[in-house]
């Protein structure tokens, strides 16, 4: 099985897919789809059809989206800042904002809530 995913690389937008290998795989393999795994979360948000959730821990430092706000997809939606780097996360989609789970300032792991967009 496969998935596809949106990554932004240098502002520019690519498909990557990324497909599931047996758990008999070599390290080297292993290795390689860690990374691009790695590469895909830092870059894009983990969304499911309307909520899009962090894809790792840190704390939010500023959310550039308002409720009602139209976003497009690729927009910076919020920063969070892990290990002193900013990592933008950006819409995976367009859309409206329908509802913002965070606050500047808060912390938050890999998975939590952070907005709906509808």
């Amino acid at each position: 099985m496969s998935k596809k995913y949106k990554v932004v690389v240098d502002g520019i937008s690519h498909i990557v897919e990324v497909e599931d290998v047996d758990s008999v795989e070599s390290n080297a393999v292993v290795s390689e789809k860690k990374i691009v795994e790695e590469k895909i979360v830092v870059n894009n948000a983990v969304a499911t059809e309307n909520t899009i959730k962090s894809p790792l821990q840190g704390i939010v430092q500023e959310i550039k989206v308002n409720v009602g706000q139209l976003v497009k997809a690729g927009d910076v939606l919020i920063i969070i800042e892990a290990m002193k780097m900013e990592n933008e996360i950006v819409a995976p989609k367009s859309g409206e904002v329908i509802k913002i789970y965070q606050k500047n300032g808060a912390k938050v792991n890999a998975g939590d809530l952070l907005l709906d967009i509808k």
